[in-house]
């Protein structure tokens, strides 16, 4: 496990080698997640929107997105466009939050593609 998030770069490369029929849920809590966002602590980086409930993600789906966020556009919480690239680093807050939540690492544990988190100081 980092000790700081990762880059858009490093989290498709451990998603590639995962089983890509995997569900994806982070390691902590079970969340789901359901789309790359602008980050809200830092519009020009990336955070993995969740949801509780609901259907699992397959890690081929959630690879995809991943690779369709370089280059992509993204809108900042409270305006401006951000394009994203291979550099951004990945947060794991939900839409409007910005506790410092970082995606850190890639697991298989249980038939799941996890994704680690790990607190981190920002600011």
């Amino acid at each position: 496990m980092k000790e700081a998030p990762m880059k858009l770069k490093d989290l498709i490369a451990e998603l590639e080698k995962c089983d890509q029929n995997s569900p994806v849920l982070f390691a902590d809590d079970n969340r789901i997640p359901s789309r790359l966002i602008s980050w809200r602590g830092s519009y020009s980086e990336l955070s993995i929107d969740s949801e509780i409930d609901g259907p699992a993600v397959k890690t081929s789906e959630f690879l995809k997105q991943c690779k369709e966020a370089i280059g992509a556009t993204f809108e900042g919480y409270k305006g401006g466009d951000f394009v994203m690239s291979e550099d951004s680093l990945v947060y794991a807050d939900e839409y409007s939050t910005s506790s410092c939540v970082a995606a850190c690492g890639i697991v298989e544990r249980g038939g799941r593609t996890l994704i680690e988190t790990i607190m981190v100081n920002h600011y």
